[in-house]
């Protein structure tokens, strides 16, 4: 809950802040061609706080904050996260020990296939190499 109320907290002083840039950017050119582009382009407002962005995506991913969605969830304990990326650093981070464990153990099935087919190339090629040097008795 705490993480949160300082996410959105920190989101609005963000957005208070590019809001004065803005204005103090169009107050300090005040050039027509400026003041028309800015505002050409169109700004995407949170309807539950004051967040305002001028990418749809942005907002797409704002709004989580407010209807706790978390479309991107482990397959491995099956939590959930509002972002991709925050559910690709879980699995490296909390996971990592698991896909460890899964490489050590193909390689060690890898060694011990490989050892168990080396012994009986051997155990073979002794085999063919005594039948082969020894002759047997004429009768």
């Amino acid at each position: 809950m705490r993480m949160l109320v300082y996410v959105i907290c920190k989101r609005i002083l963000f957005s208070r802040i590019r809001s004065a840039f803005r204005e103090i950017y169009l107050s300090s050119t005040k050039t027509a061609a400026t003041e028309a582009k800015w505002k050409s382009v169109a700004l995407h407002a949170c309807p539950h706080c004051e967040y305002t962005t001028y990418l749809k995506c942005n907002l797409t991913q704002h709004l989580r904050v407010h209807t706790g969605e978390r479309p991107y969830v482990c397959k491995v304990c099956g939590k959930g996260f509002t972002q991709k990326h925050n559910l690709r650093r879980h699995l490296a981070v909390a996971h990592e020990l698991m896909v460890l464990l899964k490489k050590s153990i193909q390689v060690l099935q890898k060694r011990l296939h490989l050892r168990n087919h080396s012994l009986f190339m051997l155990a073979l090629n002794v085999n063919i190499r005594l039948t082969s040097s020894v002759t047997w008795p004429s009768i």
